[in-house]
């Protein structure tokens, strides 16, 4: 590629991330003043804004970080394998399921994609019920070490544990960042590999009309979820 058409890009890589923050910010900004909404006797302002700053930072850095303009369309090194398929055995435990496709678009840039359903328990308080997809983007740093960034649209109808009923359908929208490295090796002509991978996250969104209280509650003492690193076993083609 020449100097021009590298220019080029770069520039379309700014505009792209620069987009993707405004829309972002106005994500977060929206939800968390909704949640400050609904905290009686909070001081909204001053709330609401160290909130948002906090998730802003987590945001940008991981913008910053996944979207780099130099490289992000131009790669001279070889794709051995486009596609891959992964599930992590720990799925019954976490009562999260998901199968990750992942297409690597360049060897450094990989897009990941999967429907989701989700049925994590909360103690004393109920049930997820929740299906969706999962939109994905993983960028490889040095050779298989990657860090990944993910968002679940949801559908949930939770179930409340107190009232033995279950809540209307409502829209969820969280996001997870992960940093992991993925261990390739091969079995006979087949191609496998064992992605480790540790996880943090939290929602953008959650539609208060279909949570209960006591969970409502529980997310604004806890508002970030992470597990302990996680495994995908998974096939390249």
């Amino acid at each position: 590629m020449t100097r021009i058409g590298r220019k080029s890009r770069n520039i379309q890589v700014y505009r792209f991330f620069y987009k993707m923050k405004r829309i972002v910010y106005k994500t977060i900004d929206a939800s968390v003043n909704q949640r400050g909404a609904m905290e009686p006797g909070c001081h909204f302002k001053n709330r609401t804004s160290s909130k948002s700053l906090i998730i802003r930072k987590i945001i940008l850095f991981a913008l910053i970080t996944l979207f780099p303009t130099y490289g992000l369309m131009a790669q001279e090194d070889k794709i051995n394998y486009k596609h891959s398929l992964d599930f992590t055995p720990l799925s019954p435990v976490m009562r999260i399921y998901a199968l990750h496709y992942g297409y690597k678009v360049t060897p450094k840039n990989e897009l990941v994609f999967s429907p989701s359903y989700m049925k994590i328990k909360y103690e004393d308080i109920g049930h997820t019920d929740a299906w969706g997809i999962i939109v994905g983007y993983r960028r490889y740093l040095w050779k298989n070490l990657h860090i990944e960034y993910q968002l679940w649209p949801m559908l949930d109808r939770f179930y409340d544990q107190n009232t033995k009923e279950r809540m209307p359908r409502s829209f969820d929208l969280w996001n997870e960042f992960r940093f992991g490295y993925k261990f390739d090796f091969k079995v006979g002509n087949v191609s496998l590999f064992v992605n480790v991978q540790w996880p943090l996250g939290f929602a953008l969104y959650s539609d208060p009309k279909g949570k209960p209280d006591a969970f409502k509650e529980k997310v604004k003492k806890e508002p970030l979820f992470y597990f302990p690193p996680l495994f995908f076993i998974g096939i390249n083609f």
